[in-house]
């Protein structure tokens, strides 16, 4: 046992031991001091304040004693004043003014009213205060602006008036006006020495009393002297000789005598407290201040007994807790020392030694209660065979050690063979961006193995143009916690290129020689050979495989400026097949498609000249020829026609041949733009179809339908500037359900306000839309605004419905759909809550590609409508086939319907077969209640019309909304 207590002395002289028992008396001798101090101190506090609040009682009763004696002063002066003019003679010598009359009157009765009444002043003064008479104790008292303003308030008011002056003794003033006849004669003046006053109120509350009047006061002597540093004299105190020393301290502690008010002040071993309190005077009028001087000494020597009490007591008390929690500690500490001697044996192991020593502190304290070191003896007891169990357990703790080892060893091994199964190139990089390691399938990109790898720089597995700078970027990257990715071209030792988005990542090692850099490469050969397809389908028409109308439009732009630079004569054909729509209700779309087909593939065939042949959309085809002139373009367009009469189509059995409307328009010398020669082209075309099946037309200045295309031109220009202006509005039309009058849904109209403030509809801009190509950036518009719209009402609280319409362009639109799905997914909107209109016409022109887009939209949780339902003499055919939800009846069917019984038979037939179907009804152009109340015999299921409401704009249905619809962002 030795050894170790040892060492645990020498651990403990290391640092200052101090026991815990004095630490115990020293932190309860600061506890118990303080709490002597707060006692003593709240003690002290406690009756200083109470000395105080009664102080400040007494001062406001002393001020209310003083204001109660000079009011009854004042009462006195006033009975006084009203018996005066009682006097024989008197009120007839104040009328007549004569002085000689007033002073006998009231000369005889001085004496008395001096001795026995106590006045010091009688004065009589006529109505305009000219003195007649005057009687007075103290010849020198001086009458200052005080009196000659309360002799003036007296005449004028004709009431009695008081005031207290000191010039230079204190004096109450009354005037009393004396009235005959109803008006006032003259003033009676009554003065009283305010000594006794004083001596009354000292007498009553104990304590010295004295009025001071500040401001100047000349070269006059005061009645008992000044206070310099305030400026004051003593009119009146009691006991000066005491009183005038003490007031003089009270001046040197508190200059201004404004803020003095209640103050305390030691003078001679005494302690005074002294009130300053202003008496009414008039406005700017000398101040006059009531003093009164209290000797507080007794009630402040009694606090300091009562407080050196308190400090005896708890010095007394502190002292003897000490000795008995000293008597507490003292035994218990020793055990508890003994016992953190003995604790150290247990990291040597003598268990034994420990259990005897703990067991001799238990038998000599057994015959006392538990405490917490009988806890401790325990717990140590506890301690030591724990730890003596716990020492068996080591060696199988560390046989589980090794077993873990292992397991780890095996998961390296499993995350290993992972990473060389991954289908994902695994690069780890030195500072030097050298490879480390390389998995499997990183060789396999490389076309080599992965020891071919080990030590080549990464850049060196790049195309120059993909790794030119990325060993920079990658030392940039390894001050940062930042990732890099690029893509780059990898070229294999077969020679074959791969598409490699990498990504490359700092790794965070301590270790000198660990790999730096994590870098992960992901082949996207296969996923770019896609989006290439994706490029040329933006470009191609899907059916024919022939440039579309974008692609027209950039090779024309093209084509353009080449004519223009080298002043060549370039043509831009347009044909439109005849009896195409014939071919397609005829027989099938099928066969339709299949004519498609063979004029495309005859066109570019046989069509040597042509630099790029088109297919607009439908039966509608374009040709670019680069270099031409007026004489040859008609053979040219003679050639069409011959080509496309060596095609035929078979239409239940029987051949027949083709043919085609053919528009031409020649550059630049017919238009400096692409939009003006499309425009032109399709002008031409149209004379073209006047002229017969099978005609061509070239466009001239002598053409009879310049205006015509001229607006059409305007028209364009006019709608580019509202949309790069941002000047397309929404408007809502309402479609009610007919069954129970609730609005189901709003179509969604769009309006163009001109720069002129002018609204215009849709009809007045949607051709020229159409032809110029602009309705796609239209449709993208509305249908951006009106979701982002939608979704501010959802969030709003209203669960609202839209319909909006689609032009036919964007159903050949290759960007429709992603736009579509990007729009619902970026607001959050539940895309059941839209339908998409189509007319019936733009589906039937090409139904295939009307049938795949309607369905790619309804997958996406959309509804469908088709709009004008009912003009097309097909529509019951392609019915079946066509999967909407809603059909909407023409306005041509519903405007007149209850004056006109052959559109009630056509809306009945439409009725019945929609039901058939399991499709929804809308009748458009509902103007009356009387084609409301036929439509809901009929069956139809909504209405829309000025009778149910007019379109107008968001913020009139929404007024939260007050901005209108969201900005395009």
């Amino acid at each position: 046992m030795d050894e170790p207590l040892k060492d645990s002395s020498e651990s403990a002289r290391k640092r200052c031991f101090v026991s815990l028992k004095w630490r115990a008396l020293l932190l309860t001798s600061i506890v118990l001091l303080l709490m002597a101090l707060s006692s003593a101190w709240l003690s002290y506090h406690n009756l200083t304040a109470q000395s105080l609040e009664q102080r400040e009682q007494a001062s406001a009763a002393r001020q209310r004693e003083w204001q109660a004696l000079t009011a009854q002063a004042g009462d006195r002066l006033r009975q006084l004043a009203a018996l005066i003019p009682s006097l024989p003679g008197l009120r007839n010598a104040l009328q007549q003014r004569d002085q000689t009359a007033a002073f006998q009157a009231l000369d005889a009765q001085w004496a008395a009213l001096q001795l026995d009444l106590g006045l010091d002043i009688v004065g009589l003064y006529d109505a305009d205060g000219q003195r007649l008479a005057r009687w007075e104790v103290e010849p020198d008292q001086q009458l200052g602006p005080r009196f000659e303003a309360m002799l003036a308030r007296a005449a004028q008011t004709e009431t009695a008036q008081t005031v207290l002056d000191c010039r230079p003794y204190c004096v109450q003033y009354l005037a009393q006006p004396v009235l005959s006849g109803g008006r006032s004669v003259g003033v009676i003046v009554l003065g009283v020495n305010l000594a006794d006053l004083l001596r009354n109120f000292a007498a009553v509350s104990g304590a010295d009393v004295g009025l001071l009047r500040f401001g100047p006061y000349g070269d006059r002597q005061p009645a008992l002297g000044r206070i310099e540093s305030w400026a004051a004299e003593v009119s009146a105190l009691t006991n000066p000789a005491a009183s005038l020393p003490v007031l003089q301290a009270v001046s040197e502690a508190y200059p201004n005598p404004g803020s003095s008010g209640l103050v305390q002040v030691r003078l001679d071993e005494r302690t005074y407290e002294v009130l300053v309190a202003p008496l009414p005077a008039a406005p700017g009028d000398a101040p006059i201040r009531l003093v009164v001087i209290a000797d507080i000494s007794r009630s402040v020597q009694a606090i300091r007994s009562a407080t050196r009490e308190v400090l005896t007591a708890g010095g007394i008390g502190w002292l003897g807790a000490e000795l008995l929690l000293l008597g507490i500690l003292w035994r218990p500490m020793s055990r508890l020392r003994t016992t953190a001697n003995t604790l150290p044996l247990l990291a040597h192991g003598r268990f034994d030694l420990v259990r005897r020593t703990i067991a001799r502190q238990v038998r000599s304290a057994r015959w006392r209660t538990s405490d917490e070191i009988d806890r401790l003896d325990a717990t140590t007891m506890h301690l030591a065979d724990r730890l003596e169990a716990l020492e068996s357990e080591v060696d199988a703790r560390t046989r589980t050690l090794a077993r873990q080892r292992d397991e780890l060893s095996r998961e390296r091994d499993f995350v290993s063979s992972l990473l060389e199964a991954a289908q994902v190139a695994i690069l780890t990089l030195d500072a030097d961006c050298c490879i480390v390691k390389a998995n499997a399938f990183a060789a396999s990109l490389c076309a080599c193995t992965p020891l071919d790898l080990i030590g080549r720089r990464f850049d060196t597995l790049l195309l120059a143009e993909g790794g030119f700078d990325i060993v920079a970027r990658m030392q940039a990257l390894a001050s940062s916690d930042q990732h890099l990715r690029h893509d780059s071209l990898l070229a294999g030792r077969d020679g074959n290129l791969r598409n490699v988005t990498w990504q490359h990542t700092r790794l965070h090692s301590t270790q000198p020689g660990d790999p730096v850099y994590l870098v992960i490469g992901l082949d996207n050969t296969e996923r770019r050979g896609a989006e290439n397809r994706l490029a040329w389908l933006a470009d191609h028409d899907v059916l024919t495989g022939l440039a579309n109308r974008r692609r027209l439009q950039e090779e024309l732009a093209l084509m353009l400026s080449a004519a223009q630079r080298q002043g060549r004569i370039g043509a831009l054909l347009m044909l439109d097949l005849d009896q195409f729509k014939y071919v397609n209700e005829a027989d099938s779309h099928e066969s339709g498609d299949r004519l498609l087909k063979n004029v495309a593939n005859a066109l570019v065939r046989e069509m040597a000249n042509a630099e790029l042949v088109t297919r607009l959309g439908g039966d509608e085809f374009a040709l670019l020829v680069r270099d031409t002139s007026e004489d040859a373009i008609g053979a040219i367009a003679s050639q069409v026609n011959a080509v496309l009469s060596r095609v035929y189509c078979t239409i239940s059995g029987q051949s027949h041949h083709v043919s085609a409307c053919v528009g031409v328009v020649l550059f630049p010398a017919y238009g400096s733009s692409v939009d003006e020669l499309l425009a032109h082209a399709d002008y031409a075309l149209y004379q073209a179809k006047e002229a017969g099946p099978g005609h061509w037309h070239l466009y001239t200045d002598a053409d009879r339908a310049r205006e015509r295309l001229q607006d059409r031109v305007l028209w364009k220009d006019r709608v580019a500037r509202a949309l790069a202006e941002d000047r397309f509005q929404l408007y809502l039309q309402p479609i009610m359900n007919i069954r129970d009058g609730s609005v189901s849904h709003y179509e969604v109209l769009l309006r163009l306000l001109d720069v002129d403030g002018t609204v215009h509809g849709a009809s007045a801009f949607v051709d020229a839309a159409e032809r110029s190509g602009l309705i796609l950036q239209i449709d993208r518009l509305v249908v951006h605004r009106a979701i982002k719209l939608l979704a501010e009402l959802h969030r709003s609280g209203r669960q609202i419905h839209f319909s909006i319409n689609l032009s036919g362009h964007s159903f050949g639109d290759a960007d429709l759909l992603p736009l579509l799905r990007q729009e619902i997914l970026d607001s959050g909107v539940d895309p059941s809550c839209l339908i998409f209109e189509i007319t019936e016409t733009a589906a039937v022109a090409d139904f295939a590609q009307a049938s795949a887009t309607i369905l790619a939209i309804k997958s996406l949780g959309c509804h469908f409508a088709l709009d004008d339902f009912g003009i097309g003499f097909s529509s019951f055919t392609y019915l079946k086939h066509f999967p909407v939800d809603f059909l909407k009846l023409d306005g041509s069917f519903v405007r007149q319907l209850p004056d006109t019984p052959e559109d009630q038979v056509i809306v009945r037939a439409v009725q019945q077969i929609a039901v058939g179907f399991g499709k929804r009804t809308i009748a458009e152009y509902v103007e009356n209640e009387r084609t409301l109340a036929l439509l809901r015999d009929v069956g139809v299921d909504y209405a829309q019309g000025y009778h149910v409401d007019r379109p107008r704009p968001v913020s009139d249905f929404f007024p939260m909304l007050a901005g209108g619809p969201a900005p395009l962002s």
